[in-house]
C-alpha cells in the first residue's frame, strides 16, 4: 500500500499517475479533516474533470447517524476521466463506515463509466489488469505517512563506507586516507544488517539545531557536504576530529566510528539518501573455522556482524530539516546526541504521537489516583482503551480521544489541566491533531503496564472487557477479585 507525503502537490501528483494508468478506483485515507495540514481535498479537487457531490454527502448522512461528528469530515469525491478518486477518513472507524455506505453503489459508478467508454465517449485506454467484482481493476490506496513503518531498508544501496579508530579514552586514533565501496548483493545485505537494521525499532526523531537561524551547528554542516556528494572519506576525517575534540571534556570510551554514505533508505514513504555515523566501543568474538585437507582448523576471532552500535546517527536528508534517527546507550551524560550532535527533538508525527502517549500514561498512573479512589483494575482498563485507540486510528484528534477513553467530563478537564502542565514542564507541544505513528505506538504500548498484582501471589493480566472483573470485600475482610470467563484456552 503506497504511502504519500502530506504535501498537495505529492498527493495530486501521484493519483494522476494512477488515473492515467487507467484505474478503476482510488481511495485515499486522511488529510481530510479540519487541521490546517490537513490537505487532501485541496490537492485532489484542481485535478478533478468533475466532482461527485452525492457521493460524500450520502456517507456523511450514514456516518451522522453513528458519529456525531463526522459532519466534520471534509471529503470529496469526483472523476478523472473514467477513474472515481474518494478520499475516506483517516481513522480505522470512519474508513470503514465510509466504505460501508458506499459500497454497494461504488460498482455501479465503475460499471456505468466502463459502458461510457465503450461507446466511445471516454478517451482515455483501458489497460489490461485483473479483474475485480467484474468491474473493478486492483484497487490504489493511498495513506498518510503515520500508516507505514518508519524506516524500510529493504531497497536502500549502501554507496560508501569509511572506518576510523577513534581514541577518545588516551589511546591512539587511526583516521584512514580510503573508502570501501562493497556492491556485491551478498556484501549490501550485510552492510544493510549491521548499519540500518539498528534503527528499524527507533521511534522517535531529531533535528540539528543551531545557535542562530543562520549558522548552521559543525555536524550539521558536514553533514551538509556529504549530502551534496562531497569527498566522503575528508568529511569522514574532520566527523571524527570534531568528535575526538569534543569527547575530550567527557568521558567517553574510544571504538571504531564508520561513516556511511547510504542511497534511497524509505522513511514513512519517502525515499531519501542519508548518513550514518556509527559508532562501537567494543566487537564481537566469534569463532572461525577453516577445512585445511584431511583437518579443520579453528581459532577465535574479534569483529562486527549482529552487534548493536553504542552510539549512532542516521541522518536523512529529508526536504527542509534534515530528520535524525538516535541511538544513544548513555543518553543520560549529554555527549553524543547534545554536545556532538547538537540536536533536539523534531515537532513530527512520530514525537506527537510519544508525548501524547506518555502523558497519558503519565495522567492514569499518577495523577488520577490523587484525583479519585479509582481501583488498579480500573487504571488498567483506561491505560488498554488508550493504547486501543492509537492501534485503530491513524488520525489522533484530542477531543475525540478523551471522549473515548475517559467518557466523564470531569475526568476529561483534569485531564485537559494536566496536559497543560506537563506541556510546561516538559517543554514540549501536545498538538490537538496529527497522524498517529504506528512504530511509537508499538514502543510506548510495551511501557503501558496491563498486570495486576495481588501481594505476592498473583499477576492477572488485564487486556480485555472490565465489565468481566469484580472486586470486592467477603464478610471476613478478605479482599478479591471474581473474574468471568467463556472458555478456558
Amino acid at each position: 500500500m503506497p504511502c504519500v507525503p502530506d504535501g498537495p502537490e505529492q498527493i495530486a501528483m501521484r493519483v494522476k499517475a494512477w488515473a492515467n494508468e487507467g484505474i478503476n478506483l482510488i481511495l485515499t485515507t486522511g488529510g481530510a479533516g479540519l487541521p490546517p495540514r490537513d490537505r487532501t481535498p485541496e490537492a485532489i479537487v484542481p485535478i478533478l474533470d468533475r466532482e461527485v457531490p452525492g457521493i460524500m454527502e450520502a456517507a456523511r448522512s450514514y456516518g451522522q447517524d453513528r458519529m456525531p461528528w463526522a459532519m466534520m469530515g471534509r471529503g470529496i469525491a469526483g472523476m478523472i476521466g473514467r477513474t472515481l478518486v474518494i478520499t475516506l477518513p483517516g481513522s480505522t472507524r470512519g474508513a470503514q463506515e465510509t466504505m460501508d455506505a458506499l459500497c454497494p453503489f461504488v460498482p455501479h459508478v465503475i460499471k456505468v463509466h466502463e459502458h461510457a467508454f465503450r461507446h466511445g465517449q471516454w478517451p482515455v485506454p483501458l489497460s489490461a489488469g485483473a479483474v475485480i467484482l467484474r468491474y473493478l481493476r486492483p484497487l490504489a490506496f493511498a495513506t498518510r505517512p503515520g500508516a507505514q513503518r518508519m524506516i524500510n531498508a529493504r531497497e536502500a544501496m549502501v554507496e560508501e563506507l569509511v572506518i576510523h579508530r577513534v581514541g577518545t579514552d588516551g589511546s591512539p586514533s587511526v583516521l584512514t586516507d580510503v573508502s570501501a565501496v562493497l556492491q556485491g548483493p551478498e556484501e549490501q545485505e550485510f552492510l544493510r544488517r549491521l548499519f540500518l537494521k539498528p534503527f528499524a525499532s527507533v521511534a522517535a526523531t531529531h533535528t540539528f539545531s543551531a545557535e542562530d537561524k543562520k549558522a548552521a551547528n559543525a555536524l550539521q554542516a558536514l553533514c551538509a557536504k556529504a549530502e551534496k556528494g562531497k569527498d566522503l572519506v575528508g568529511v569522514s576525517r574532520a566527523i571524527a576530529k570534531l568528535l575526538i575534540d569534543t569527547a575530550a571534556e567527557h568521558e567517553v570510551r574510544g571504538g571504531d566510528l564508520f561513516v556511511v554514505r547510504f542511497h534511497a533508505v524509505e522513511l514513512a514513504g519517502g525515499v531519501h539518501d542519508a548518513v550514518g555515523i556509527l559508532k562501537y566501543d567494543d566487537k564481537e568474538i566469534f569463532l572461525e573455522s577453516k577445512a585445511s585437507g584431511a583437518n579443520i582448523g579453528m581459532r577465535l576471532k574479534r569483529g562486527l556482524g549482529g552487534r548493536r552500535p553504542d552510539q549512532a546517527l542516521l541522518v536523512l536528508f529529508t526536504p527542509g530539516e534534515h530528520t535524525v534517527l538516535v541511538i544513544d546507550d548513555d543518553p543520560r551524560n549529554g555527549f553524543w546526541q547534545q554536545a556532538f550532535a547538537g540536536l533536539r527533538t523534531r515537532q513530527d508525527h512520530v514525537n506527537s504521537t510519544n508525548n501524547l502517549l506518555e502523558m497519558t500514561r503519565s495522567f492514569i498512573t499518577e495523577q488520577l489516583p490523587q484525583d479519585y479512589e479509582i481501583p488498579r483494575a480500573d487504571q488498567i482498563d483506561l491505560l488498554n482503551r488508550s493504547v486501543q485507540y492509537f492501534k485503530d486510528n491513524t488520525e489522533f484528534d484530542r477531543g475525540s480521544f478523551a471522549r473515548e477513553v475517559f467518557q466523564s467530563e470531569e475526568v476529561i478537564g483534569s485531564f485537559e489541566r494536566f496536559g497543560d502542565r506537563f506541556q510546561e514542564e516538559r517543554a514540549v507541544e501536545l498538538e490537538e491533531r496529527f497522524s498517529i505513528s504506528p512504530d511509537a505506538v508499538k514502543k510506548q504500548a510495551r511501557v503501558f503496564k496491563s498486570v495486576l498484582k495481588l501481594d505476592k501471589n498473583f499477576h492477572i493480566y488485564i487486556h480485555g472487557d472490565r465489565n468481566k472483573i469484580e472486586r470486592g470485600v467477603d464478610e471476613q475482610g478478605r479482599k478479591f477479585y471474581k473474574i468471568y470467563y467463556e472458555q478456558e484456552l
